[in-house]
């Protein structure tokens, strides 16, 4: 067995890591991570390489309560969600530039993003508290409610 050990730190502070997402391409680790320390939760997106060098903060504002990030390094995207007070999913370049929101009606608690790469890098997400699973592209366009409390609803653009 392998144990791998190094002297650098996940989280700064208080900050406690809710998701992770792993770029194959650069070999960078992406995790979200939320510090709850304060009066008002705090989120972040970070990103560091595999090894754990080069820790850095790529979006740091506007953000409460991550709970899921996912990356498209084909696309050079990264999507997250955000369960605070304002809940969306937003997008980004990898490097944290050109952030935009993608959903913020219609949705609670999103979690569990995940990239269909083979149907044209469709986003998929549960939101825990609609008891949902939806789907749009990436760019945001024809978001399409997957499941709802158990119940498929028939599609059949695919």
């Amino acid at each position: 067995m392998t144990v791998i050990t190094n002297k650098h730190s996940l989280c700064t502070g208080n900050s406690k890591p809710t998701s992770l997402a792993v770029d194959w391409v650069a070999k960078n680790l992406y995790w979200t991570e939320t510090d709850r320390s304060g009066s008002k939760p705090r989120g972040r997106v970070m990103v560091a390489k595999t090894d754990g060098r080069y820790r850095r903060s790529i979006v740091s504002t506007g953000l409460e309560l991550p709970t899921s990030v996912v990356v498209d390094p084909q696309l050079g995207r990264m999507f997250w969600a955000d369960a605070g007070a304002s809940p969306k999913i937003e997008t980004s370049w990898m490097d944290g530039t050109k952030r935009r929101p993608l959903v913020t009606t219609g949705i609670r608690h999103p979690t569990g993003l995940a990239i269909d790469y083979a149907m044209d890098h469709v986003l998929y997400w549960v939101d825990s508290k609609l008891n949902t699973i939806e789907r749009m592209k990436y760019d945001g366009t024809n978001r399409i409610l997957v499941l709802q409390g158990g119940l498929y609803k028939q599609d059949h653009t695919h």
